[in-house]
């Protein structure tokens, strides 16, 4: 599968039922679902280019469909964590039309270890379940500490994809499934 163009990445499906696993946030931290409501386009935490990035692609190129939102978790007030989930776009081909795909996932390097992400992500699963909708999450098959994360949650190999290149641009490409299934 490999064409010289970049690393492997495992594609992995929520395939918990209607329900994903509740994981304890640690004490000391608070969460939010956020999404985006009238003029509140750029998440808590997140810088105004990230945020207006996140919001095109979840918002514009998404046309429409429902699906974007941040998981964000603070310690003292501070954004030490998010996830971030986006509904189907030219990225990521392989979702169905109600489908999202959780990622962009960051802590901050003190804050890992924690279990914040494991919670995020079940958190945005629980959180934006529509009926008929699937949860994805897309790790490079070597971030063995992030598929642990999806395990964690409920998520299992659906297939391997690669990061193209549109325009000589990664952040243009799209993810390209090889073997997914269904």
């Amino acid at each position: 599968m490999r064409d010289g163009d970049g690393p492997v990445y495992v594609a992995m499906r929520f395939a918990g039922g209607d329900d994903a696993p509740v994981i304890p946030l640690p004490d000391g931290y608070t969460w939010q679902l956020w999404q985006p409501r009238g003029l509140r386009f750029i998440a808590p935490g997140m810088s105004w280019l990230l945020g207006i990035l996140y919001w095109v692609a979840g918002c514009v190129l998404a046309r429409g469909v429902p699906g974007y939102g941040v998981v964000v978790l603070r310690y003292l007030g501070a954004t030490v964590h998010r996830s971030i989930a986006l509904p189907r776009f030219f990225r990521h081909r392989f979702l169905g039309e109600r489908d999202v795909m959780v990622g962009g996932t960051w802590t901050h390097p003190d804050h890992r270890g924690r279990g914040l992400a494991s919670f995020a992500l079940c958190a945005a699963v629980r959180g934006m379940a529509a009926p008929g909708r699937r949860f994805w999450y897309v790790a490079h098959e070597e971030n063995t500490a992030s598929i642990r994360v999806a395990e964690r949650c409920g998520f299992r190999l659906a297939g391997r994809c690669m990061r193209t290149r549109r325009l000589g641009l990664r952040l243009l490409g799209e993810f390209v499934e090889a073997n997914m299934e269904g």
